[in-house]
């Protein structure tokens, strides 16, 4: 399945690749966000922690984005007890630390924009979330 196929472990990848993963990985995650958490939200929410952890900065950029799009998606699903918010925001709390200025703006942004639209998700320095 592609989803799989994008999540892939990228071992023997070369970073061009990598990175086309994660672009695709956000773009769906852009377009279907939804969908992409009720069918393959393992395999998604997986391929973009490793994209978030890559080498290159825009890997780790398109990992931001769709992991805020799913954030707010999961958020929207479920509220403050969506079950994948725990995943999601320690990795977003990890790229605002980042080296590369354009992913700490893209964590930024995309932490912005779930407490804009879900304010009732409240994001702590460790990366959890609860209820306000």
């Amino acid at each position: 399945m592609l989803i799989d196929e994008l999540s892939a472990d990228g071992a023997g990848v070369d970073g061009e690749e990598r990175e086309g993963r994660a672009a695709v990985l956000s773009a769906m995650a852009r377009t279907s966000p939804e969908l992409l958490l009720a069918a393959h939200a393992a395999p998604a929410l997986n391929g973009l922690a490793k994209a978030a952890k890559d080498d290159r900065v825009p890997c780790r950029c398109a990992a931001a984005r769709g992991l805020a799009r799913l954030a707010v998606a999961s958020a929207a699903q479920s509220g403050p007890a969506c079950p994948y918010l725990p995943k999601l925001l320690p990795v977003l709390s990890r790229l605002l630390r980042d080296n590369g200025s354009e992913v700490r703006e893209a964590a930024a942004g995309a932490l912005k924009r779930l407490t804009k639209e879900h304010p009732e998700v409240r994001i702590s320095t460790g990366g959890t979330s609860s209820k306000k």
